[in-house]
C-alpha cells in the first residue's frame, strides 16, 4: 500500500505583464479605419505617474495612485496629455510615452499533482489522481484599464482564478 505514490509540481513566477497607456483619440495624420475605428495612440507624459504600493493594490483596486487614476479618467492633462484631442477629436501626433512603460504586479503560483498507482494484475492497474491548481489560493490582479478617459482608467479589470481541485480515477489495461 505504500508503493506507487508520485508527486509532481509546477512552480511559476511571472514578473507581470507590460502595458501601455493609450489615448482615446487617433492621430490626425493617420486618420481612422472604418472597420477598427480609431487606432489607439500613446499620449504625452507631462507629469509623474505615481503607482500604488504593493499593500495598496487590494484596498483600492487601482494600479496608479488615486490622483493619477482620476486625472486619467477625466482627461485632466496633468499627467498624460493628448494634445489637440479634446478640441478636434484627433491627437496632433504620437506622444512621447514609451511602449509598455508600465508592468502589472509580480505573480507566483504552484500547481501540484499526487498520483497513486495500484496494480490489480501484472497487466492491469488503477491510478488515482488528485490535482491542485493554484494550491495556495493566491489571487492576483489581471490587466489594467489603460485607455485615458475611461471611467475605470488605472483600475484592475479582474483577478486570476482561485484554487481548483480535480480528482480522477484511471483504469490502465
Amino acid at each position: 500500500m505504500t508503493q506507487g505514490w508520485q508527486i509532481a509540481g509546477i512552480p511559476r513566477v511571472l514578473s507581470g505583464s507590460p502595458f501601455t497607456v493609450t489615448s482615446p483619440y487617433p492621430i490626425a495624420a493617420f486618420g481612422t479605419d472604418t472597420y477598427y475605428g480609431s487606432v489607439p495612440t500613446r499620449p504625452d507624459m507631462v507629469g509623474t505617474a505615481t503607482l500604488n504600493g504593493k499593500s495598496n493594490y487590494a484596498s483600492t483596486l487601482s494600479f496608479f495612485t488615486p490622483s493619477v487614476a482620476q486625472d486619467g479618467a477625466n482627461l485632466g492633462q496633468q499627467i498624460f496629455s493628448t494634445p489637440g484631442g479634446s478640441d478636434t477629436g484627433f491627437q496632433t501626433g504620437p506622444g512621447n510615452l514609451g511602449r509598455n512603460t508600465f508592468r502589472t504586479p509580480l505573480t507566483k503560483n504552484l500547481d501540484l499533482s499526487i498520483f497513486k498507482d495500484t496494480r490489480i494484475t501484472e497487466s492491469k492497474m488503477v491510478q488515482f489522481r488528485a490535482e491542485f491548481f493554484n494550491i495556495f489560493n493566491l489571487h492576483y490582479f489581471n490587466s489594467v484599464d489603460e485607455v485615458l478617459g475611461d471611467s475605470g482608467f488605472g483600475l484592475f479589470t479582474g483577478t486570476t482564478p482561485g484554487r481548483i481541485l480535480q480528482f480522477g480515477l484511471r483504469f490502465v489495461f
